[in-house]
């Protein structure tokens, strides 16, 4: 049987992975440099990632209030 609160639960994870792209992508701008073409893509992609992770855990947060407010 799965838990009803199973994506739920999974969606931590998927932050970290956010948190680790956006790392990964931060450090290869870094070392390719922030001017250059291809350290340029990795910045923004790096911020991209932050960016998914931070909503991704206001979606986590907002789906908690909506099912503690149904309860």
């Amino acid at each position: 049987m799965i838990d009803e609160h199973v994506w739920y639960q999974a969606w931590p994870a998927s932050v970290q992975s956010m948190a680790m792209w956006a790392e990964l992508t931060r450090r290869g701008a870094d070392l390719l440099g922030s001017t250059t073409p291809a350290g340029a893509r990795l910045s923004a992609t790096s911020q991209f990632f932050q960016h998914l992770g931070r909503d991704m855990v206001q979606a986590a947060e907002h789906w908690r209030q909506t099912v503690s407010a149904s309860t």
